[in-house]
């Protein structure tokens, strides 16, 4: 079909890296840190290279855990019950995958993933989070700060 939606993988063994650098338009991060994320998009572009193909026509994108709130305790509660349930760690044994706080919190974890190779970003709200207040953060503080436009207020 042409022209036909972008094909990202996801995943982070070697098949899939593999798979994303021959044929994939995207490759997209699951739980990984964003010094993993780099490595993980230097060896798909090494591979792209290595067979022809453009290593910067691969879109790059990280998956972001997120608990946003103006309460930072409240956004760390939620956060620490999430990934103790989900990961089996604490909070402060998972990578920088997992983002909580303010705005200002998630605009520093977003850039840290910007500057590791991330053109695109995906964010999944751990449970219990406040889905409104979450919506609601981003259309008047983080939107705006990443398209350069004004806060809303």
């Amino acid at each position: 079909q042409k022209p036909h939606p972008p094909i990202f993988f996801g995943g982070k063994s070697e098949a899939i890296l593999r798979a994303t650098a021959e044929m994939g338009d995207g490759w997209i991060s699951w739980a990984l840190s964003s010094s993993e994320f780099k490595e993980k998009i230097s060896r798909i572009r090494d591979i792209a290279k290595s067979i022809g193909r453009d290593p910067y026509s691969i879109k790059p994108a990280c998956c972001l855990i997120v608990s946003v709130s103006e309460d930072y305790s409240a956004a760390r509660r939620i956060a620490e019950h999430y990934v103790t349930n989900f990961f089996g760690k604490s909070l402060d044994k998972v990578g920088d995958f997992v983002i909580y706080g303010k705005a200002d919190d998630y605009i520093d974890g977003i850039e840290r993933f910007i500057r590791a190779g991330a053109t695109h970003v995906a964010f999944r709200p751990m449970r219990n989070s406040n889905i409104s207040e979450f919506i609601s953060i981003f259309k008047k503080k983080i939107i705006p700060y990443f398209k350069g436009e004004p806060e809303e207020h």
